[in-house]
């Protein structure tokens, strides 16, 4: 069976990939609302709307106590294998208690992104929905507490790669596939553990499909069509 979200058509719109979406959170309202073309189910776990921190738009989605996370149901749209696919986020670290080591600020069945002491973040990849991870990348860029970062992550072939504001952290070559499983992303942590971040979370978007190219910092939202 042909996946749509890996195969449509472009989208005319502002985003010539939006038609392979499966993703967008805005985090502009308490909703969480998904703006993808076909939005996916949003279940909100102690997470709270903060309009007074935003990289964009009207606020971010807040994580800055334990187990705030956004978790969203997988209904085959994560489920990839030898796709190319793109994850972006924005991240502030909570401007007074900075990133918990080893903590998750993003995670699926493909790839996770993790807050490693309050400087650095690392990327990691998995191909039996986290049995076991496969480090891709760690950065030693010294983050600011309450400062801004687009972070970015892609696979591309058989190469995947970690990007702070458009510059390449590291990658690796891995021609292995994804088992392709159903997993439930979350956003600000891991669902039924005590793996959250300490940060604020904006303009979430996973594009599968396609490797972007995130080398330009985006200085707007990522569009809705």
């Amino acid at each position: 069976m042909i996946n749509p979200f890996w195969y449509s058509s472009p989208s005319p719109g502002g985003d010539p990939y939006f038609a392979s979406v499966v993703l967008l959170l805005h985090n502009d309202s308490s909703s969480f609302a998904d703006s993808s073309g076909t939005p996916a189910t949003v279940t909100t776990n102690l997470t709270t709307f903060d309009s007074s921190v935003k990289k964009f738009g009207a606020g971010s989605s807040s994580h800055k106590a334990n187990n705030n996370y956004l978790q969203i149901t997988d209904d085959g749209r994560f489920g990839v294998t030898t796709e190319d696919w793109t994850v972006e986020m924005w991240v502030a670290p909570d401007s007074t208690s900075g990133f918990i080591t080893s903590r998750r600020l993003f995670e699926s069945q493909f790839v996770r992104l993790l807050a490693s002491g309050t400087d650095d973040v690392s990327m990691a990849v998995s191909f039996n929905n986290f049995t076991s991870g496969v480090n891709v990348a760690t950065s030693a860029i010294n983050m600011t507490l309450g400062q801004w970062y687009y972070i970015a992550m892609t696979r591309s072939g058989s190469t995947f790669s970690l990007y702070i504001d458009g510059a390449l952290i590291g990658s690796i070559t891995n021609a292995t596939a994804h088992n392709g499983a159903t997993r439930n992303p979350v956003v600000g942590g891991i669902a039924g553990g005590s793996n959250y971040c300490r940060a604020c979370i904006d303009d979430v978007r996973v594009t599968v499909g396609v490797a972007r190219d995130v080398t330009s910092v985006p200085t707007e939202a990522f569009p809705d069509s």
